[in-house]
């Protein structure tokens, strides 16, 4: 079974906010890696326009 992160979740690790200690404690336990997408990249994008120009 894949796991996929939600925008939310990326954006967590690249701009420090309320549940970045969160998303850096799930990354510690050993599995396989997270796969990115096209879609990840551009919800990923939006979402940090959107957190810098509000």
């Amino acid at each position: 079974m894949n796991a996929y992160a939600d925008t939310g979740f990326i954006c967590s690790l690249h701009a420090p906010d309320a549940h970045s200690a969160r998303v850096m404690a799930c990354l510690k336990r050993p599995r396989q890696p997270l796969p990115f997408t096209a879609l990840h990249w551009l919800g990923f994008r939006n979402a940090l326009r959107l957190r810098v120009f509000s």
